[in-house]
């Protein structure tokens, strides 16, 4: 686990794109959790276009389209992404690394730390 604190500004966007990128795998999903709605197509926008390995990402629960109908990476808010796990759409077992915008919302009940209990315990239809 890592956490990557540095001032607003300052490029960690960037870094969890290069993390990303580097970690890509052919049929594993990386889930990128965003705070709320409107951040969604920004983030998955800045994914595509600062991967340097051509990531395939798709936005979840906005207009966005996918750019592989296998994206490498899924954006949406906790809710969506945890949503998308209770359906069976997206299988525990196939998330191989979770990027949290904005982390230091994880903490208590917040719908970060409800996802992340589902990915722990395998939770999938």
């Amino acid at each position: 686990n890592v956490v990557l604190n540095i001032p607003t500004g300052t490029g960690k966007t960037l870094v969890a794109v290069m993390l990303l990128d580097a970690l890509k795998q052919d049929n594993k999903l990386a889930l990128f959790a965003v705070s709320g709605r409107a951040l969604v197509a920004q983030q998955a926008s800045y994914l595509r276009t600062h991967s340097r390995e051509g990531l395939a990402v798709y936005g979840f629960g906005c207009e966005d389209q996918c750019d592989s109908p296998n994206p490498n990476v899924v954006v949406g808010t906790a809710e969506a992404l945890r949503g998308a796990m209770d359906a069976g759409r997206i299988l525990a077992e196939q998330v191989h690394v979770v990027v949290l915008d904005e982390a230091h919302y994880a903490v208590g009940s917040h719908p970060y730390m409800q996802l992340l209990a589902a990915l722990r315990q395998g939770r999938c239809r």
